[in-house]
């Protein structure tokens, strides 16, 4: 989890001194956490199969 902490605040940094973040600090913080379909049975879990 502390790659994706350490990407947030990489891309903070190029945003604010270069306007812009560069592909891959993007590509870094755009990943998923949790694999989607465990969020969908997480959800479905929670607030029922509807």
């Amino acid at each position: 989890m502390s790659d994706i902490t350490d990407a947030i605040k990489q891309a903070g940094y190029e945003l604010i001194s270069e306007g812009t973040m560069k592909e891959e600090t993007l590509a870094a913080v755009a990943r998923d956490i949790i694999p989607r379909d465990e969020v969908i049975k997480m959800m479905q879990g929670h607030f029922g199969d509807k």
